[in-house]
Order: structure tokens, then C-alpha cells, then sequence
């Protein structure tokens, strides 16, 4: 009965430690707070991104997994995991978890963005235009979806389309800097 209290104990001074900037400490009581509380996905999600905040990429990657493995549901954090496979040069998997990470979390636009950049990676032209395509009808003009499909209309050498897109993306900036102000 007293594990998941000390589970929570050693999270909450992984915490503290990671704000003092004792980052070994941190990622030492994060770790212990999964052993003592194993069946506690948020544990292993928050040491999975700290190890990835640390830059062990390999580690956080299996912690991620695991995490998912219990919550599979979580389409942010399928993103994360795709966003790891990438840094480890694992752009089909990284491709995969983006897909998962868009049906999960479909009202998310980097996830749409995510998934269009890797399928452009992938060879998979036509499938991200497709995804971009659906995704500016989801959320509108977003200037970032724009520009991405600018450069992919560019180097299928659709110059007047990818001008086009490039426009509205300016346009979309400007207003957004409006908004601002």
C-alpha cells in the first residue's frame, strides 16, 4: 500500500530535482518511481520524456513503448514516439506512430504536419499531399500545412501552385501578427 505513495514521492522529487538542474538525480527518482509503481503509465511517460530531454533517445524510445503498451489511446504520445524513431533514423516506424497519433488525436494540426513531413521522407509524395490536403479542409488555413505542401507542389515542379500556397501562409502569418499586436 505504501508503493504508489512513494512512487509519487519519487516523482514529485524527480521534479524538483529537474528544476534545480540535477538531471542525473531526476531521471534516478523518475526511474524508481516505475519500479515502484509499474501500472502507472504517467511514471514511464514522464522518464520517457525526460530521457529524450537528456538526449538518451534509445532509452526514452523503449519507455515510450512500454508506456504505450499500457495506454495505447494516447495519440500525443504515439507523436512523441514517432518524433524518437525519427532522431533514431527509424522513419518507417516514425511514419507508423504518426498515423496512429492522427486517428487518436485527429483535432491536433502538428500530428497532420508530422505525418505529411515523414511521408514526404518516405518517398510517399501523393500521400502527403493527400494528408495535407485533409488536414488544411480540418483546420483551415494554417500557415505551416500551407508551406508544406508549397515546397512539395515545388518539387514537382507545380511552381503556380506552390506560389499559391506560399501566399496564403504569408497571408496567414500577416494575420496572425495582426492578432497579436
Amino acid at each position: 500500500t505504501l508503493m504508489p505513495n512513494q512512487a509519487a514521492w519519487h516523482a514529485q522529487m524527480s521534479d524538483i530535482c529537474t528544476r534545480l538542474g540535477m538531471h542525473d538525480a531526476a531521471r534516478n527518482a523518475l526511474a524508481a518511481a516505475v519500479r515502484l509503481a509499474p501500472a502507472t503509465t504517467e511514471h514511464r511517460y514522464t522518464l520517457a520524456r525526460l530521457l529524450a530531454a537528456q538526449g538518451h533517445t534509445a532509452e526514452a524510445k523503449a519507455e515510450m513503448e512500454q508506456a504505450l503498451l499500457q495506454s495505447p489511446d494516447q495519440g500525443a504520445w504515439h507523436y512523441e514516439l514517432g518524433q524518437l524513431y525519427q532522431q533514431l533514423g527509424e522513419e518507417s516506424s516514425g511514419l507508423e506512430q504518426y498515423i496512429v497519433a492522427v486517428g487518436y488525436s485527429p483535432d491536433v494540426a502538428d500530428h497532420w504536419q508530422a505525418l505529411a513531413l515523414v511521408q514526404q521522407r518516405c518517398g510517399l509524395p501523393e500521400a502527403a499531399r493527400e494528408t495535407l490536403e485533409r488536414g488544411l479542409m480540418q483546420f483551415g488555413d494554417y500557415a505551416p500545412m500551407h508551406l508544406a505542401i508549397g515546397t512539395l507542389f515545388e518539387r514537382q515542379s507545380a511552381h503556380e501552385l506552390a506560389a499559391w500556397h506560399y501566399q496564403i501562409a504569408t497571408e496567414c502569418d500577416a494575420q496572425s501578427a495582426e492578432r497579436s499586436a
